[in-house]
């Protein structure tokens, strides 16, 4: 008897952005899209994909159908952005991210200094 591999899946908690379309739709039932979008001012893409993760997972459901369908929250329970606590690790590497990205502007910024300096003495000998 073989056992195949069981598929590892990352717990992953509701981001903000989620939370926030689900209070949304919680706090006006029957809005669409480009009116979660319009309160949220995030990325119309960005919104819809939020919203079909959030149909998927049973929070929203569609009410209405057609060229633009309005949604509304099923009822099932879900964290609230007020208990939203950012991953510190990601914090972490984000600063230093961050960090390396200074320091290759200030590179640039030294390269492209010399650059006017040698532009200007060959303006200056010809």
């Amino acid at each position: 008897m073989s056992t195949a591999p069981v598929k590892k899946t990352r717990h992953r908690t509701m981001s903000m952005e989620q939370r926030l379309v689900c209070e949304f739709f919680e706090a006006h039932p029957n809005s669409t899209r480009p009116q979660c979008k319009a309160k949220l001012g995030s990325d119309q893409k960005a919104v819809s994909r939020k919203v079909d993760a959030l149909v998927a997972s049973g929070h929203l459901v569609a009410t209405s159908e057609g060229k633009t369908p309005t949604f509304s929250w099923t009822g099932k329970e879900f964290p609230h952005s007020d208990g939203y606590k950012a991953n510190q690790k990601w914090l972490a590497a984000k600063m230093r991210a961050d960090e390396r990205a200074s320091g290759r502007a200030i590179a640039l910024d030294l390269v492209a200094a010399s650059m006017h300096a040698m532009v200007m003495t060959g303006r200056a000998a010809a």
